[in-house]
Formats: C-alpha cells, sequence, structure tokens
C-alpha cells in the first residue's frame, strides 16, 4: 500500500489510495497517504505561485527602475527637502560609503559622468561587481550561469568587498573625500 501511495502521480489515482486505506482502518496508511497527497498538492502549487511570483517580482522591479530613473533624472536630491537623506550622516557626521549615491544617480541622468563619480569614488569598484549579479539572473540555466555565480558568490570575494568597503568607510572620513 505504501509502495502505491508513493508512486501515485494523478491527483485522482492520490485520493483513491487515500480512500482505500482509510476504508481499510489502517491508520498509518491512511496517515501516509493523506500527508503524500497533501504534500503534492502543496508542491503542486508552490511551483505554479513561485513563477508568476518571479514574473509579478521582474515587472515590479522594472517600473520601480522606471520611475527611479524619472525622478532622479528630473529632481535633484541635493536641492530637494523630501529627498531621503543618509541616517548615519544626520546622526554621526560621517559619511557612510553609500553617501552620494542619489546624487551620483542624478548626475549620471544629467549626462554628468566625471561629476557623478566624484560624489562616491567606491562606486567605480562597485558598479561592475554589482551589475554582475541582474546579469546572472538574466542568463539561461547552464555552464557559464554556474561559473558566474560561483565567481560572484565565492567567499574571497565577498570578504575583499566588505573589507574595501569598511576601508571605505574609514578612508572618506579621514580625507574628506
Amino acid at each position: 500500500m505504501l509502495k502505491q501511495a508513493s508512486l501515485c502521480s494523478s491527483g485522482l489515482t492520490q485520493k483513491f489510495v487515500f480512500r482505500q486505506a482509510f476504508a481499510r482502518q489502517g491508520n498509518a496508511e491512511a496517515s501516509f497517504a493523506l500527508l503524500f497527497w497533501l504534500n503534492a498538492k502543496v508542491l503542486t502549487r508552490t511551483k505554479r505561485f513561485s513563477t508568476l511570483t518571479r514574473k509579478r517580482k521582474l515587472t515590479l522591479w522594472l517600473l520601480v527602475g522606471v520611475l527611479l530613473t524619472f525622478l532622479y533624472a528630473f529632481v535633484s536630491p541635493a536641492q530637494s527637502w523630501w529627498m531621503p537623506k543618509c541616517p548615519i550622516k544626520l546622526l554621526t557626521g560621517w559619511q557612510c560609503p553609500g553617501c552620494g549615491i542619489q546624487r551620483f544617480a542624478h548626475a549620471v541622468l544629467q549626462g554628468h559622468i566625471r561629476e557623478a563619480f566624484a560624489y562616491n569614488y567606491f562606486l567605480i569598484p562597485t558598479l561592475p561587481y554589482l551589475a554582475l549579479f541582474p546579469l546572472r539572473e538574466l542568463l539561461p540555466q547552464g555552464t557559464l550561469r554556474r561559473r558566474l555565480s560561483a565567481i560572484i558568490e565565492h567567499k574571497a570575494v565577498i570578504f575583499a568587498y566588505v573589507v574595501a568597503y569598511c576601508l571605505w568607510f574609514v578612508v572618506r572620513n579621514i580625507y574628506g573625500i
């Protein structure tokens, strides 16, 4: 009976196995058949749901990206009072490693590339590294995607990035960059 329940693939066969086991008063077999049937239903629904969720997430990210692009193209974060400010700079007076990213985005969208990188020099090595993550998601499943994942998620690479991030925090506040 247990082998029959584990080999069931269609919902009708699973329901039949469950009913048959329950009718024979075999509690262990009935419990197993019920759990197997519920698990199969949950996994099927989860797979469909995750596919829809991924498409919705991608659409949402694209929409947010377009809206932020238009916002930063026409509104200067340095001159508007309602744009978010860095909480670390507001509380301590120190510039965090991310300070200047909003002004960077505005300057890039205005076409002032040199001025943009002057707001935060740490973005010069950071942007190419961060661009690899969405690139990986666009690649089809295969060897190239696995190799790229192995490189960008390697412990040494992440450790080096975190160390550079912390060093940039110290250097930018000591030298006022």
